[in-house]
Parts: C-alpha cells; structure tokens; sequence
C-alpha cells in the first residue's frame, strides 16, 4: 500500500512538473509573441513615417509645379496679349500702306 501511495505521490509530482514546464513553455511563448508584436509594430511605425515623409515631399513638389505653370500661364497671357497688340500694329500699319 506504502509503495503504491508513493507511486501515485510520484506521478502526481510528474504532472505538476509537466503543468508546470507546459506553463513556463506558454509563458515563454507569450513573451515572445509580444516582442514579434513589438518589433512589428515599431517597423509598421518607421514605414508609416517614410511614407508620411515621401506624401510631404511629393505634395510640396506638387505645389511647386502649381506655382511654376501658374508662373507659365501668366507669361503665356502676357505674352498673347503683347502679340496682339503686335498684330494690331501690323494690321494698321499694312492699312496704311494700302491707302498709300
């Protein structure tokens, strides 16, 4: 009866040590899912800033080509407005002319 109640007490003791490696195996397992979890997050974070930074470069780079054509049209209105008056001059030059 002695041998048997120390058999049963051993395997008892062998399976809250297997409880316990299982727990310590979990735990460990949890600590290291929530440094994957961690380092994911922090490469999710440095890729969300590049690309912030490259959606900040491109707008300003947008806004200046905005600028640069509203500076070309201007010039372009200018400049048709210069030939107009050019071609009225030729036109009233060649009127003269005709008259002569």
């Amino acid at each position: 009866l002695h041998r048997a109640t120390q058999a049963v007490a051993v395997r008892l003791r062998e399976r809250e040590e297997a409880a316990q490696d299982a727990r310590r195996g979990r735990e460990e397992a949890e600590a290291a899912l929530a440094l994957l979890k961690s380092d994911q997050m922090a490469e999710l974070t440095e890729i969300n800033v590049r690309v912030r930074r490259v959606v900040e470069t491109k707008e300003r780079e947008r806004a200046e080509l905005a600028k640069q054509l509203q500076t070309t049209q201007l010039k372009l209105e200018e400049t048709e407005q210069v030939l107009l008056a050019q071609q009225r001059e030729v036109e009233a030059l060649s009127g003269e002319l005709s008259r002569d």
